[in-house]
């Protein structure tokens, strides 16, 4: 009785200084998130607002109309738009004029609409709002998450903590006033959603999500070939279904607000463009650009598509496993597949981030899912940890992700903090090809125990 005692209360002072950490975290990044400039966020802003009030003047995505919008909502005082060293008494706007001479407007129809429709007031009103809103979606996806792949409440609090100040793709994302977190947020909802069965909900959640931010496609291929090799076809026709409602809103939506599907005939024209790839001096984060521009190995390049290749065969490999857990009815069999979902989830949108030519530091918020997952203390259908070395693993890819810390107290040099970044994106991604070798081959016994 008294050792249980002691333990509940070290359980409680744990949970307590893991919240006080992660409360003086939050406030740090909250009063950053103010300072900043925001820069890729004034472009969703404009474009939205440019729409709303019906001030666009031919396609968004044609240059001269870029260029046009990047100063409809410019100041009126030109003096503020230099880079001199008083930043923090710019305006806000001012200074996100001054670093977006001309706008790219890369993004779906859909993304326009949601941000022209839901903020119409000043500039810096709005951005914070987005800021603050985005803080508090990744703080609560990150606790979801975390329950959902079974921590304790300590360690729940304490990945929240951590994952503020110390993870360099999130401050990226908070810096630039991008999706990154609002994304994260979505595919939380996603996994949640299909943890409780909601099958249409999760399929209208990622139609929605697609039709957003396109490169969450990958998410529904993995998905839909975990759920193909084990079967589970009544799930995917369900998603599918949920899906092509959530893509057909979002379209239909999207050209009532601009006015015309032309919108999205402009968009697919700009595909092109999209994907033509910076280099490591763009501060792309490009596993195949590290190598070939950073390296000079041209010819590993290609050795990222080594990933996806091996995770699909092993996913076929251990159809059987994957089979006779989706067919078995026990209590860890169900809290397996609610698990697995999340896994492929994150696998999903790891993968691009190591075939991609183009991968900007935000988008390496799309690793933790898959992080979290291998990084859970318990093995859903033996009731064992997983083994030492690969979570030690999961920890140093985690950490390699999150090399803009390390980069900002030594001063290392853009070489290593690309390199290392993509690296752990490939580390992350030879775990999820472990971890999916690793379901037992005995797994029905196993699952019934």
């Amino acid at each position: 009785m008294e050792r249980s005692q002691a333990r509940h209360s070290r359980t409680l002072l744990i949970t307590l200084l893991a919240a006080a950490l992660a409360l003086w975290s939050f406030a740090r990044t909250w009063d950053m998130s103010r300072r900043w400039a925001a820069m890729d966020y004034y472009q969703f802003w404009v474009v939205g607002r440019a729409i709303a009030e019906g001030k666009t003047e031919g396609s968004i995505y044609s240059a001269t109309e870029r260029q046009r919008l990047a100063k409809l909502y410019a100041p009126a005082d030109k003096t503020e738009l230099g880079e001199g060293a008083d930043r923090v008494r710019k305006s806000k706007l001012s200074a996100a004029v001054a670093r977006r001479p001309e706008l790219e407007t890369y993004s779906t129809p859909w993304l326009y609409t949601v941000f022209g429709a839901t903020q119409d007031g000043p500039y810096r009103t709005d951005m914070v709002t987005f800021q603050h809103l985005s803080a508090v979606a990744w703080i609560v996806s990150l606790l979801v998450l975390c329950g959902l792949l079974g921590y304790s409440w300590p360690e729940r609090v304490l990945a929240a903590a951590l994952l503020l100040e110390s993870f360099g793709p999130y401050l990226e994302d908070q810096n630039l006033g991008n999706v990154g977190r609002v994304q994260f947020a979505g595919l939380v909802l996603l996994v949640w959603l299909l943890a409780r069965r909601q099958h249409l909900l999760a399929g209208l959640a990622l139609g929605l999500l697609v039709a957003f931010k396109p490169n969450i496609a990958s998410v529904a291929l993995t998905l839909g070939g975990g759920w193909l090799v084990s079967r589970q076809y009544d799930k995917l026709a369900r998603v599918v279904a949920g899906s092509f409602v959530g893509a057909a809103l979002a379209v239909v939506l999207s050209a009532w607000f601009f006015g015309s599907l032309q919108c999205w005939i402009d968009w697919a024209h700009e595909l092109g463009q999209l994907l033509q790839p910076g280099t490591w001096d763009d501060v792309n984060y490009s596993l195949p650009r590290a190598l070939r521009d950073v390296f000079g190995l041209g010819l590993l390049a290609k050795i990222g598509w080594l990933a996806p290749l091996a995770f699909f065969a092993v996913l076929w490999l251990r159809r059987a496993a994957l089979t006779a857990i989706a067919c078995t009815p026990s209590p860890r069999a169900q809290l397996f597949l609610g698990r697995w979902d999340v896994f492929l989830v994150g696998v999903g949108s790891s993968l691009p981030l190591v075939t991609s030519e183009l991968a900007w530091y935000h988008y390496f918020v799309g690793v933790l899912p898959l992080c979290l997952y291998l990084l859970r203390s318990q093995d859903e259908l033996t009731g064992r940890a997983p083994s030492h070395r690969s979570r030690w693993l999961s920890f140093l890819a985690l950490l390699a992700i999150s090399f803009e810390t390390a980069r900002m107290l030594f001063d290392l040099p853009a070489e290593a903090h690309v390199s290392t970044v993509a690296l752990g994106a490939l580390l992350a991604c030879g775990l999820a090809c472990g971890a999916a070798w690793s379901v037992p081959r005995s797994s029905e016994a196993r699952a019934g125990s």
